[in-house]
């Protein structure tokens, strides 16, 4: 009779799979028990389900920054443009697409020219439609070499006299590849115009833009992607009230860019002990990684907020100050206020600003718990004073973010979060959202799902109606049995080309970062949208800035608090030292009853160069009970199934977890699957 009995155990599911099928958990990430790594240390997540070694980051500057050892707290990259272009397209490209609704549009077709034969959906009440989808637009006349600066669509749109409900738009996006509609919703609130004829004529029929000529949709475009037949315009119409038809006449897309040489630059702002000294230095033009010093000209205790506005071709600089400044490659200058009368119209000088339906929308230093303005269209110099939306809640707490997002201008403030849909001038409605409130203002960031923003008790997004918890993953650095930790200081940014978010919760001290990744991963019921957050064990980041440039690869930058500036997601080390990357999978019951066991071999589905070290914990254990390598050195990085055994026999427990390690480059180690094969303990023999 043998003296025991092995089981293999697959500890896979731990790497970042939602926990067991149909669990429903969209959350994943280490330190949730049960469903996700416990530790995540410099590693990304691949969506096969298997987990990789991260990118490191390099300096791009060789010396300190001039001016002496200043944190550096404000970082951006300037692109100088010498004028733009615009053209415009039709398309007889149409199509229904299912990704979105229920109901098919009658004639797609028909929305190629301003005919009044519309394509046309027929909704009963709270139907949705397909998307009216069109594509091959051609944009044969732009060049090449240009840079694309924003995408308006224009539409040709009415809702049928028959039908007592309404129609309001559901969905208007754009996409790089036809059935896959990507970045912001721009859809508006606004009801459709209703035909006052049975059979709708010229006059029916409303023009509506969506997006504008610094608009991008919250995606990169590149003038390959506007040009290729694959570049979609998806546009969803939805009842309410009752059934209607929606019908759309025709649909233009208009492309703004410029064909003129980029000059790009870095902007920097570092903090002197004394913040009234505050420094800004540039690049010089031909020099990368080498600045010089311009001015004194910041004069305030809050983060910079650069605004660049490609139809005026400046970056702007919003800090709270006296005056509101902007750079236009050449030189720095004060915006200056244009005058009615004897009514001088002074710009609003933030700190918190955007760029929202052709305007300039900003926070004034003194009505911080209450006031957002809006400069007049496509003028920064004048800012009427009845040009005012009132966020007062009678809660208190400051406004600490604005940004604009699928055609709302979402105000975030320290009590909640507000929406604003319509325009200044023909406003159509102002909402508290939610009480949950933004207290870190230098961790909002825009992304293709909503804007980000660091609250009380965890990481946020919020896309205009709702608010999302995106950090249960990470709860315990905010909530935990002895105190609530509060971060008003955190710095985050999202790196759109890697469709991540960094987060650093103490940037003055600390080097410790946490990066939030999005992931499609397909199941059986569908993709699924993963949020898993890994540790990056050492990363100089204080401020940081992305540059989506079409030649640029979409970097990321980050601004360190010792005058340095890294490039990062780049090579494979962190600052040309090797780092270690660990996962430790969740603990799992080692047999189904839960017995005494131990493990005796492990083995792992790995892609490596030199050899992987790993552990064995038993019972929550801190740290490794017995201790294993697994050969998995190569000449170069290939897959492999190494398999080590166990030989401590001393060490055992009910549960256990599997801790790997690995010292290189980061994408050449990549784990996409563990297995431990178990002995249980019966009376006094292993079984």
């Amino acid at each position: 009779m043998p003296n025991h009995v092995s089981k293999w155990a697959d500890f896979s599911r731990g790497l970042y799979i939602p926990g067991e099928s149909g669990s429903g958990n969209q959350q994943a990430g280490f330190a949730v028990p049960g469903n996700a790594l416990i530790k995540a240390d410099n590693i990304e997540y691949l969506p096969s389900g298997a987990v990789r070694g991260r990118r490191g980051y390099a300096k791009y500057t060789s010396s300190p920054l001039p001016g002496g050892d200043l944190a550096v707290s404000g970082l951006w990259r300037h692109y100088g443009l010498a004028g733009s272009e615009e053209t415009s397209e039709g398309t007889n490209d149409w199509s229904n697409d299912s990704g979105v609704g229920t109901v098919s549009w009658t004639n797609p077709t028909f929305a190629n020219q301003a005919d009044q034969q519309p394509a046309e959906a027929s909704l009963a009440a709270d139907e949705i439609s397909e998307y009216l989808t069109g594509a091959t637009w051609g944009f044969s006349s732009i060049p090449d070499d240009a840079r694309i600066l924003g995408i308006a669509v224009q539409v040709l749109r009415c809702a049928s006299q028959s039908g007592a409900g309404s129609i309001q738009d559901y969905e208007v996006r754009l996409g790089q590849q036809v059935g896959l509609p990507r970045g912001d919703n721009q859809a508006s609130d606004s009801v459709w115009r209703v035909s006052e004829n049975a059979t709708p004529e010229s006059s029916d029929y409303e023009e509506v833009w969506y997006g504008g000529r610094s608009e991008l949709w919250g995606s990169l475009w590149t003038v390959a992607r506007v040009k290729d037949p694959a570049f979609a315009v998806y546009i969803s119409a939805q009842a309410t009230g009752g059934a209607k038809d929606a019908l759309i006449d025709q649909v233009y897309v208009w492309v703004y860019y410029s064909s003129d040489e980029d000059q790009k630059r870095f902007l920097v702002v570092r903090d002197e002990p004394e913040w009234e000294n505050r420094r800004i230095s540039e690049e010089y033009p031909d020099t990368p990684g080498a600045f010089r010093h311009v001015s004194n000209i910041l004069i305030t205790d809050y983060r910079p907020r650069f605004i660049f506005w490609p139809a005026k071709n400046k970056t702007f600089i919003f800090d709270g100050g006296l005056v509101l400044y902007y750079y236009n490659t050449e030189a720095f200058s004060v915006v200056s206020a244009s005058e009615e009368g004897e009514v001088s119209l002074e710009p609003r000088t933030g700190p918190y600003a955007c760029i929202h339906n052709e305007r300039l929308w900003a926070s004034d230093p003194n009505e911080l718990n209450q006031s957002v303005y809006a400069s007049a269209v496509l003028d920064e110099t004048t800012w009427y004073p009845e040009n005012q939306i009132s966020v007062s809640d009678g809660v208190g707490g400051e406004i600490t973010g604005l940004e604009s997002y699928g055609g709302v201008l979402v105000i975030l403030k320290e009590s909640g979060v507000w929406a604003f849909a319509g325009d200044i001038e023909n406003p159509i409605s102002l909402n508290q959202i939610s009480t949950i409130g933004c207290i870190a203002p230098a961790t909002v960031a825009k992304t293709p799902r909503g804007i980000v923003f660091l609250a009380r008790d965890g990481v946020y997004l919020t896309d205009g109606r709702d608010v999302y918890p995106l950090s249960d993953a990470i709860r315990p650095l905010f909530v935990n049995r002895t105190q609530d930790n509060i971060y008003p200081n955190a710095v985050g940014i999202y790196h759109r080309h890697r469709q991540m978010y960094y987060l650093n919760l103490e940037p003055a001290t600390g080097t410790e970062c946490y990066v939030m990744q999005e992931l499609r991963v397909p199941t059986e019921e569908g993709d699924v949208l993963l949020t898993p957050w890994a540790r990056i064990s050492s990363l100089p980041f204080h401020a940081a800035c992305t540059w989506d440039g079409p030649d640029d690869d979409g970097e990321i930058f980050f601004g360190s608090v010792d005058a340095y500036i890294y490039r990062g997601d780049y090579l494979g080390y962190y600052d040309n030292s090797p780092f270690r990357m660990e996962i430790q999978t969740p603990f799992r019951a080692l047999s189904e009853d839960r017995r005494l066991g131990r493990a005796y071999h492990v083995k792992a589905h790995v892609r490596a160069l030199n050899n992987t070290a790993g552990g064995i914990r038993y019972d929550q254990a801190e740290s490794d009970n017995v201790s294993f390598t697994l050969d998995t050195s190569k000449a170069v990085p290939e897959f492999q199934h190494p398999r080590a055994t166990i030989t401590d026999q001393a060490e055992f427990g009910r549960f256990a977890s599997v801790r790997l390690s690995n010292d290189v480059d980061g994408y050449q180690w990549e784990v996409h699957g563990v297995w431990l094969e178990n002995r249980m303990r019966s009376i006094m023999q292993w079984r």
